[in-house]
């Protein structure tokens, strides 16, 4: 994954995070984890829930919510729920709207709608539209 750390996968086939001495570092209960495209922030996802945590690459948490989507952005990543929106650095920083790689970076981020086609989904290299 990153520095010292490693994606494992227990016997009940639940992800979690090891270091390199095999001890555990994020528990084994994410059905998903990812380092988000072009960032340093990791992305835990509990299925059952909807539960995302995002994690810096030191392994600290920066967000926790439910049904939320991330738009990735050069050099800043959104993170929005139902009623909120947080930005991040691409290293993890917290930052606000008004930072300049916000309003500078809007106008190269990938388009909400292509015809008839809505972003849905993203993977860690891909972005999906469907109908």
């Amino acid at each position: 994954m990153n520095d010292n750390y490693f994606i494992a996968k227990n016997e009940s086939g639940k992800l979690g995070v090891i270091n390199s001495n095999g001890k555990e570092v994020l528990e084994f209960k994410y059905d998903l984890i990812q380092k988000i495209k072009e960032t340093n922030i990791i992305q835990t996802l509990i299925a059952e829930n909807s539960e995302t945590i995002l994690y810096s690459s030191k392994l600290e948490e920066l967000y926790k919510g439910n049904n939320i989507t991330i738009k990735n952005y050069l050099g800043y990543i959104e993170v929005k729920d139902n009623e909120n929106k947080n930005y991040f650095s691409n290293s993890g920083e917290k930052i606000d709207e008004e930072n300049g790689i916000i309003k500078k970076s809007k106008l190269t981020s990938e388009p909400e709608n292509i015809g008839e086609y809505k972003r849905v989904q993203y993977t860690l290299n891909d972005i999906y539209y469907i109908k």
